[in-house]
């Protein structure tokens, strides 16, 4: 997608998180929620990696070009930046399964939650 594509994805995006819903921006899924009078804005994308193979390592590194990807998205959109600056972010790594997306880890304020579901998978837990 070039700039002015993703401008006008983020416009659409921010129509639907404002109705409560959530918009795909290229391989990026956005969301937001109002919980306890607190905006919160979901940040997340599939793994390219099988489970198998997804180590802690790769898995940060996916979880870094999320954010870095997101913080783009802030600086060709000021409407998105407006939208975006008063929530609290939380970036997620997701598997898509045959049922839907698992979990593997979250960010939230730095700090990194690693899934049941990944943990599991890796024999782990």
């Amino acid at each position: 997608m070039n700039i002015e594509q993703i401008k006008e994805r983020l416009d659409s995006a921010i129509i639907m998180m404002d109705g409560g819903g959530g918009f795909d921006v290229g391989d990026i899924y956005l969301g937001h929620q109002l919980i306890n009078g607190k905006r919160i804005l979901h940040v997340s994308s599939d793994t390219k990696w099988s489970l198998s193979a997804l180590t802690k390592q790769l898995a940060l590194q996916e979880l870094n070009e999320i954010k870095d990807l997101f913080h783009h998205f802030q600086e060709i959109s000021k409407e998105f930046m407006n939208f975006s600056e008063p929530c609290e972010v939380r970036y997620y790594l997701t598997y898509l399964s045959r049922m839907d997306d698992q979990e593997i880890c979250m960010e939230m304020d730095g700090d990194i939650v690693w899934s049941d579901f990944y943990l599991n998978a890796r024999g782990k837990k």
